[in-house]
């Protein structure tokens, strides 16, 4: 029988034996395993029509193209005589859309200055002809975020032909009418197109959505606020339509969607809008997808709360 004193020594030296052993055993972390695999990012789109009103697009563009199209230019007709003829708009540009494209039609009217300047008094100005031009154009959506045309001369229709006699001599002045037009049409429609450009700005019809997108949306307000928070990343836009009173450009934003929980986010709002992306067959139509991810500590504090004092 060992005596009470040894067994004590005995029992202390087994409990340091196992302490010193302790210390030199680094225990090692559970390997991080059996996690269900990452959810593939899900984007959502939001879908529909900007649309612009004809008529506003041409008070726009007879704003921009001056009512004296042709300033006073000297012409040489039969025998030397010098002809100085001016060309004026005299009433509205028409503008119409039919299969894709889009057509100006305006009323011109050309007018004579003292054609030979044989008389030393005054000449008054008189107005020889009248004609109905036609410019006709495709309508684009540019990478600048405008709506372009090309305007070319189609047509012109004399509404009221000329006929001048000088001296008892007949002047050709129909064909010196269109040689006049035809020689200054690059002028008359670039500043078509400049009106187009400058007047059917997609950017400022389109930034408004990009930004509203931005911002949170409260989901619920029960345990805690629930925050659906979108960020855009691209827009598309397909061909442009129309009918007599509208122009019509259908577009789709792009955009992912992230949840958060607590106080309302206050993201950095993203002014810049992206390159824009031409698709012809842009589908019409909105799908959101929501994703929440909840983090365990938002988890452990809500519960904490729920069941505190209970």
């Amino acid at each position: 029988m060992i005596p009470q004193r040894y067994s004590s020594f005995f029992f202390t030296i087994l409990v340091l034996s196992w302490a010193t052993a302790c210390q030199k055993v680094k225990p090692k972390a559970p390997v991080a395993e059996g996690f269900d695999p990452p959810i593939p990012t899900a984007f959502s789109f939001l879908a529909g029509p900007i649309t612009f009103q004809i008529k506003n697009l041409e008070d726009k563009i007879n704003a921009a193209v001056k009512t004296e199209i042709i300033s006073p230019e000297t012409l040489k007709g039969q025998k030397g005589a010098n002809l100085n003829m001016r060309v004026r708009r005299t009433g509205r540009i028409r503008i119409r859309y039919v299969n894709h494209k889009v057509t100006f039609s305006a009323p011109l009217e050309i007018w004579l200055d003292n054609p030979i300047r044989l008389r030393k008094k005054k000449y008054a100005p008189e107005a020889l002809c009248a004609l109905s031009v036609d410019f006709q154009s495709p309508l684009q959506v540019a990478s600048d975020w405008r709506l372009t045309t090309r305007a070319s001369l189609v047509k012109h229709t004399w509404i009221k032909p000329p006929k001048v006699r000088v001296l008892g001599i007949g002047i050709p002045f129909a064909r010196l009418a269109e040689n006049l037009i035809r020689k200054r049409r690059p002028e008359i429609e670039k500043a078509i197109d400049d009106a187009v450009y400058n007047g059917l700005r997609l950017d400022k019809q389109v930034r408004p959505i990009w930004l509203d997108l931005q911002k949170p949306l409260l989901l619920a307000k029960k345990p805690d606020t629930l925050w659906l928070v979108p960020t855009p990343f691209s827009v598309a836009v397909g061909e442009v339509t129309g009918n007599d009173q509208t122009l019509t450009v259908p577009i789709r934003v792009a955009f992912y969607t992230k949840t958060m929980i607590g106080l309302r986010p206050k993201p950095v709002l993203n002014h810049k809008l992206p390159a824009i992306r031409r698709d012809k067959h842009i589908r019409q139509t909105t799908d959101l997808r929501v994703m929440s991810f909840i983090s365990y500590a938002d988890i452990n504090r809500i519960l904490a709360r729920q069941l505190k004092g209970r």
